[in-house]
């Protein structure tokens, strides 16, 4: 009995320092007493626990409140973003790593990028290494002071076991990313999608912040979403959920990589944006974009400048691609009814046209309650929303409240004070 008590009373310890940790960041600035109030601790607990906070370097002290009541001021509290830092490695896009280096706040303090010719693990965990190192230079931030390492990477996952199963870069089977990355920086890794990390960061610091239930869409190289419901990253049984680059749009479409025909990503993902504008040009349709670079050169970037400067082609193009989205989003809403749509990628370069398509199509195919419910809009964190997520998901368990698991057949009376 006493065994059980003095790992459940760690287990309660350690549930009330999750909360007030929590209570302070939702809620800055904010007192001990509102924090008591609002999570019905004992004043004394609470300082206890904030006091520990401070000297730990979570948080800090900003000055005295304003206060009804006459007498001493309360003393207000904020999450301390000059401590502890973390670093998020985004590998969203197959040709290069992004990463930078983000405090407890989300706010990046410095970022860099590698482009990838070699895509073996080793060369590539080796971007990642030397990426960690340009970053703590820059940031002027002490090794020691990095909490860990975040990892958005795409393909399935085994996250208990920190791998990589398959992916989109050649040859990656199996891969162990965890391990070989805490091997060379020796911090530790945590690893997530590519479409979960952006979701969370867009969750925490983002368009999403008020949020419980959202989707997060990305469209690069291929399309995925990243599913937040109830505050929490939605997994799957398997860990796959969030697939919806393979959405069926059009049975009669083109071939997959999946094996499937006319799947999402086969008809809105930059590679067929860029496929859709030069099959357009070689009909002979007239553009501006031939005028700068010749048809070989054309890139995603190239189409997205061309629409905001107005031209009618490239405007066209990332039109059909707001349709396409649009149809594929519909099951979303219907299914789903979330509050938000967040879309992320480099295409939100020309969000409102891309947005406005896609609004067009729930607007009249979609369910009128959730259609109406829902918005839909641009990632706020932009193209950083893959580094900020994935620096958010080390966060995430930092802030973590643990499940408290109670043996009730032995502490019937137990109560979580």
């Amino acid at each position: 009995m006493k065994k059980i008590f003095s790992a459940n009373s760690k287990m309660v310890k350690s549930l009330n320092r999750s909360l007030v940790l929590n209570a302070v960041k939702n809620f800055e600035p904010i007192s001990r007493r509102d924090i008591a109030i609002r999570l019905d601790l004992s004043p004394s607990s609470v300082s206890n626990i904030t006091d520990r906070l401070i000297k730990e370097g979570f948080i800090r002290e900003i000055g005295p409140g304003h206060s009804k009541d006459p007498g001493r001021k309360p003393i207000l509290l904020e999450i301390n973003p000059s401590t502890w830092h973390v670093i998020g490695i985004d590998l969203e896009r197959v040709s290069s790593v992004k990463a930078g280096i983000v405090n407890l706040k989300g706010k990046l303090l410095a970022k860099s990028e590698e482009t990838i010719k070699n895509f073996s693990p080793t060369h590539v965990v080796g971007k990642i290494s030397r990426l960690v190192k340009i970053l703590l230079d820059r940031a002027k931030v002490d090794k020691g002071k990095i909490l860990g390492i975040g990892i958005g990477t795409p393909g399935l996952l085994d996250k208990k076991e920190g791998k990589v199963i398959y992916s989109v870069y050649p040859g990656w089977r199996n891969v162990e990313i965890k391990k070989l990355i805490e091997e060379v920086t020796e911090l530790p890794v945590v690893i997530d999608t590519d479409t979960n990390a952006p979701a969370l960061g867009e969750h925490w610091f983002g368009a999403g912040k008020k949020a419980r239930n959202l989707i997060y869409i990305t469209i690069g190289p291929g399309v995925g979403a990243g599913i937040i419901i109830g505050g929490k990253i939605y997994q799957g049984v398997d860990g796959t959920a969030g697939e919806f680059g393979h959405t069926v749009i059009d049975p009669e479409g083109p071939l997959c990589r999946c094996g499937n025909r006319g799947c999402l990503e086969t008809l809105a993902a930059e590679p067929s944006l860029v496929n859709r504008v030069k099959r357009s040009i070689e009909s002979g349709k007239k553009t501006t974009i031939t005028e700068s670079v010749s048809k070989e050169e054309i890139t995603p970037e190239v189409i997205y400048k061309a629409a905001l400067e107005g031209d009618s082609l490239a405007r066209e193009a990332i039109a059909q691609v707001g349709r396409y989205l649009g149809m594929g989003v519909i099951g979303l809403i219907n299914l789903l009814n979330p509050e938000f749509i967040i879309i992320g990628g480099r295409i939100i370069q020309a969000a409102r046209l891309l947005i406005q398509s896609v609004e067009d199509v729930v607007s009249r195919y979609a369910l009128p309650i959730p259609a109406r419910r829902v918005r839909i809009l641009p990632a706020y964190l932009g193209e950083d929303a893959g580094v900020i997520g994935a620096a958010t998901l080390v966060l995430q368990n930092i802030f973590e409240i643990p499940e408290l698991s109670v043996q009730f057949s032995d502490m019937k009376s137990f109560k979580f004070k």
